[in-house]
C-alpha cells in the first residue's frame, strides 16, 4: 500500500471526525436556543397573566368606585378579561414549546448529518486502503 492511500485514509477519518464533533457542538446550540426561547415565551406568558390580573383589579375597583356592585354585567366583565388573558397567555406559551420543538427537531437533524459524514469517511478511507497494493 503507498504512503499517499494511507495519508488519504488518515486524512478522511480526521476530516470526518471533526465534522462530527462540530456538528455536535452546533446542535448543542441549537437545542439550548430553542430552550432558551421557551423560557423567554414563558416570562411572557407570565406578564400576560401579570397584566390581566393588574388590569381585572382596576376594572374592580373602578366598578366599586362608582358605586357598581360586582354582579351581573361588571361580573361578567371581569370573567370575560380574566379567560381573555387565559387564553392569550396560553397561546404564548404554545408558541414558545412549538420553537423549541423545532429547534430540538433542527439539532437532531444536524447531529445525524454529522454521524452521516463520520460514517462515509469511515468508508472513503476503508475504499482507499483497499485500493491500495
Amino acid at each position: 500500500m503507498s504512503i499517499g492511500l494511507a495519508l488519504l485514509a488518515v486524512s478522511s477519518l480526521v476530516s470526518g471526525y471533526t465534522n462530527m464533533k462540530s456538528s455536535q457542538t452546533q446542535s448543542m446550540f441549537e437545542s439550548l436556543q430553542g430552550q432558551a426561547t421557551q423560557l423567554d415565551y414563558e416570562h411572557k406568558a407570565y406578564l400576560v397573566l401579570d397584566a390581566g390580573y393588574r388590569l381585572r383589579q382596576q376594572q374592580a375597583m373602578e366598578y366599586i368606585g362608582a358605586g357598581v356592585e360586582i354582579q351581573g354585567t361588571p361580573l361578567l366583565m371581569l370573567k370575560e378579561t380574566a379567560r381573555r388573558t387565559e387564553v392569550e397567555a396560553e397561546s404564548t406559551r404554545r408558541t414558545g414549546g412549538n420553537i423549541n420543538t423545532i429547534a430540538q427537531m433542527n439539532a437532531a437533524t444536524i447531529r445525524n448529518e454529522g454521524r452521516s459524514g463520520m460514517i462515509s469517511s469511515i468508508f472513503t478511507a476503508g475504499g482507499y486502503l483497499l485500493s491500495g497494493k
